[in-house]
């Protein structure tokens, strides 16, 4: 199976089949193109990546909100506080960086 048919069905399985106007919403990349990918047009570089980038977020995102919900199951009441003082902390910290930036642009 090639890297582009691999990266295909995953995507295809990872948003539920979705139809080719789904598709060309969710990567930006026109109806008919999505349309001859699928059929085995061959990949540009760009299109591969935003696939790649679709995938690879989606994945992320499935498995930290797993690890959340097993954490609320497992773990006590004092350790999911010290995870959700981290993560007030790390949205914070990041939140200044992203104002500093926007200062300094300004300036």
């Amino acid at each position: 199976m090639s890297e582009q048919k691999k990266i295909l069905d995953q995507f295809m399985s990872l948003y539920n089949r979705p139809t080719y106007e789904e598709m060309s919403s969710v990567t930006g990349i026109q109806v008919t193109r999505c349309f001859r990918l699928v059929n085995g047009a061959e990949m540009k570089l760009k299109e591969y990546l935003i696939f790649k980038k679709l995938i690879s977020d989606k994945v992320a995102s499935e498995s930290l909100i797993t690890l959340a919900e097993s954490c609320l199951v497992s773990l006590n009441e004092t350790a999911l506080k010290e995870i959700a003082d981290l993560c007030e902390r790390k949205l914070f910290f990041k939140h200044l960086s992203t104002e500093s930036h926007l200062i300094e642009k300004q300036a």
